[in-house]
C-alpha cells in the first residue's frame, strides 16, 4: 500500500510539474507576499515531524496536498522566483527529495536559447542549489546540448543531484523522448530505490516513445518492487513490446492482495493481449545521433518470493 500511495503522489506531482503555459514561456511572477507564503508552506511541510504516523505530520501533509499544491499548480511558472529556495530545501532534505524535485519542475519555465550557456555553467560549477535549478531548466530545454549535459549528470554520485536530473529527464521535447527514455531506463538499475521510483515515473511521463527500453521495464516489473508503476508504463507500449511479459502481467491480475484499482492497468493489457493473439513486429523508433548512452551493466535484480504488493 505504501508503494501505491508513493506512486500516486508522484503522479499528482508530475501533474503539477506539467502545469505551465502551453507556450513554455515564463508567466509574470506572483507577488512577493505569495512567494513568501508558498515557500513557508513548503518549508513547514518538509521540515515537519519525521514520524509517518505523527498526527501533526498527518495534518500538515493533508493541508499541503489539498490546499498548497493546488495553488502551486495554478501558479505554475509564476512561482519560479522561489525555485532557488526550494532547491536549497532539497539539498538538505532526506525524506522529500523527489517531491521537492517535482515542485521545482512545476515552477520552471522553458528557458530561452540565449540562457543556455549560463545554465550549462551553473550545472557544472554552481552552488548545490544553483545546480538543481539549472538541471530543471535544462530539462525543459529542447536543446541537444542540454540533454547531453543531463545524460552526463545522470551518473552523479551525489544522490540529490542525481534525483533532480532523473526528475528533469521526464520532461522535454518529444523529439528527444527516445533518448531521454534510454537514460531513464538506466535509472531503473540504480542502487537507490528512490531513483528507481523516479525513473519509472519519468518513463510513464514519456509514454509510448519509452518503448525503446521495454526490456528494462519488464525486468523492473519482474523484481516486484512496484508492479503498479511498471504497469502504468507498459500500458503505453504497443502489444508486441509487452507480449513476452504476459505471464508476469497475469501474476499481477491474479494477486489477491492487490485492489482492483492496482490491477486495472494489468487487466487492460492482458485483455488486449488475449483479444489480439498476434501482433506485427515493432518498427525501429527514431533516435538522435550522439545521444544514445551505452546500455548500463545490469545490477543483480531482486526477485523476492513474497507476493506482489502495490
Amino acid at each position: 500500500m505504501k508503494k501505491l500511495i508513493y506512486t500516486l503522489v508522484l503522479t499528482l506531482l508530475t501533474g503539477l510539474a506539467a502545469a505551465q503555459t502551453s507556450s513554455g514561456l515564463p508567466q509574470p511572477p506572483i507577488s512577493a507576499t505569495l512567494q513568501e507564503h508558498f515557500y513557508q508552506q513548503i518549508h513547514a511541510w518538509d521540515r515537519g515531524p519525521a514520524a509517518p504516523y505523527d498526527p501533526t505530520r498527518t495534518m500538515a501533509e493533508m493541508d499541503f496536498r489539498t490546499k498548497v499544491q493546488p495553488q502551486l499548480t495554478q501558479a505554475g511558472t509564476a512561482a519560479f522566483p522561489i525555485a532557488g529556495r526550494v532547491a536549497q530545501l532539497m539539498v538538505g532534505s532526506e525524506k522529500n527529495r523527489s517531491t521537492l524535485g517535482y515542485l521545482i519542475m512545476g515552477m520552471t519555465p522553458q528557458p530561452p536559447d540565449s540562457a543556455l550557456p549560463e545554465l550549462l555553467a551553473a550545472a557544472s560549477g554552481g552552488t548545490a542549489a544553483e545546480r538543481l535549478v539549472a538541471y530543471a531548466q535544462l530539462g525543459r530545454s529542447p536543446s541537444r546540448e542540454a540533454l547531453e549535459t543531463l545524460r552526463n549528470a545522470a551518473g552523479e554520485p551525489d544522490i540529490v543531484r542525481r534525483t533532480m536530473v532523473t526528475v528533469a529527464l521526464g520532461y522535454g521535447s518529444p523529439a528527444t523522448a527516445p533518448d531521454r527514455a534510454r537514460i531513464l531506463g538506466a535509472a531503473l538499475l540504480d542502487t537507490d530505490k528512490s531513483i528507481r521510483s523516479v525513473g519509472i515515473n519519468g518513463l510513464r511521463l514519456i509514454g509510448a516513445p519509452a518503448v525503446v527500453v521495454a526490456p528494462l521495464v519488464i525486468e523492473f516489473l519482474r523484481t516486484k518492487e512496484n508492479p503498479f508503476a511498471a504497469m502504468r508504463v507498459l500500458r503505453t507500449f504497443p502489444l508486441a513490446a509487452v507480449r513476452e511479459a504476459k505471464a508476469d502481467i497475469e501474476a499481477v491480475v491474479a494477486d489477491p492482495k492487490l485492489s482492483s484499482f492496482q490491477k486495472e492497468d494489468a487487466a487492460h493489457i492482458l485483455l488486449q493481449l488475449d483479444m489480439n493473439p498476434t501482433t506485427a513486429p515493432l518498427p525501429s523508433p527514431p533516435q538522435l545521433p550522439g545521444l544514445v548512452p551505452p546500455m548500463p551493466q545490469a545490477r543483480p535484480l531482486n526477485r523476492p518470493n513474497a507476493p506482489i504488493s502495490g
